[in-house]
């Protein structure tokens, strides 16, 4: 059976591979800073520690992801988003072990409103972009920029009943507030993260086993893809849906007053990049993904809080 490494065990995407891995196919073990703290870890700790499992895959799901902490620490961000993922890139390298990286639409820092091509030219503004394109040229470096044996996956706007997230920001703020102010001049695919990890669990086999997921008796294509969920939308407009749903399925009572207002009126230490909408072309066609309709991963998540509020009553 193949053994899959899991950096990040307490992310929402790690919350979700646990939820729909397929475990009579292969075995998941997640780590959490624990037992690897990408915060302090050096080349020889992560040999040593990594060696002793032997994986078949190893996914980094593990990331610095509070973009506004990541301004005031940044040389943690650059640490585990960037140095840590080099080393884990290289270690793969090494050993021959096929890698998925997690990255995010902010490496791209862009302000228009076309679709956003994998191969496209970063521009990151911010610590946290900044980190989190460091770890993708590492990884790109560690293999020497040529594209073989290594997954980056970018994702955007990601949400999980589970963990800190635009929509359990929005619920927390409905249930304390009457009026609430929410930008809307940055554009979006909202994702939640159990479609990305019933997305990557569909691969895996074939990541593995080096397979090409369509085209037979060619090896896997490796390399930068897009994963979003659809259709594009504003923060705004996520938020008003977010609201009435919630109020729909039960989770509040009352829909408070929600107004939009522009990033420049957004009172935060960090710029956020006005377009994340990723063109996940190259995922469909060369991967064989769907992109999934987030309103519909929406409702999931509102009937998954409802069975949570009842069992807490």
């Amino acid at each position: 059976m193949n053994l899959i490494l899991v950096i990040g065990k307490n992310g929402q995407l790690a919350s979700s591979l646990r939820t729909h891995a397929n475990k009579e196919n292969y075995k998941l073990i997640f780590l959490g800073r624990e037992a690897i703290d990408l915060n302090s870890i050096n080349k020889d700790i992560l040999e040593r520690f990594l060696g002793k499992f032997k994986p078949s895959l190893i996914i980094n799901a593990a990331g610095y992801t509070n973009v506004e902490e990541a301004e005031l620490n940044s040389e943690i961000a650059f640490q585990v988003n960037g140095y840590a993922t080099g080393l884990i890139a290289t270690y793969c390298r090494k050993k021959s072990i096929p890698l998925i990286h997690i990255s995010s639409d902010y490496v791209f820092g862009n302000d228009s409103s076309e679709l956003l091509n994998p191969e496209q030219k970063t521009n990151p503004i911010g610590v946290y972009a900044k980190s989190k394109a460091l770890g993708e040229e590492l990884i790109k470096k560690s293999y020497n920029n040529f594209e073989k044996d290594f997954l980056i996956i970018r994702v955007s706007w990601v949400f999980d009943i589970n963990g800190e997230n635009f929509i359990n920001k929005i619920l927390k703020l409905a249930k304390n507030q009457q009026v609430i102010k929410v930008v809307c001049d940055q554009y979006g695919g909202p994702t939640s993260s159990s479609s990305i990890a019933k997305s990557i669990l569909k691969i895996v086999e074939n990541i593995i086993e080096n397979k090409h997921p369509i085209e037979k008796n060619y090896s896997f294509p490796w390399g930068i893809y897009h994963f979003q969920g659809k259709p594009i939308i504003s923060w705004y407009e996520f938020a008003k849906i977010i609201l009435n749903k919630s109020y729909e399925h039960g989770i509040i009572e009352k829909i408070p007053l929600i107004i939009p207002i522009s990033s420049s009126e957004l009172k935060s230490n960090v710029a956020r990049p006005k377009n994340s909408r990723l063109n996940c072309f190259k995922s469909e066609k060369d991967l064989g993904l769907k992109m999934p309709c987030w309103e519909e991963d929406l409702d999931y998540f509102f009937k998954l809080k409802k069975k949570e509020s009842l069992k807490k009553r």
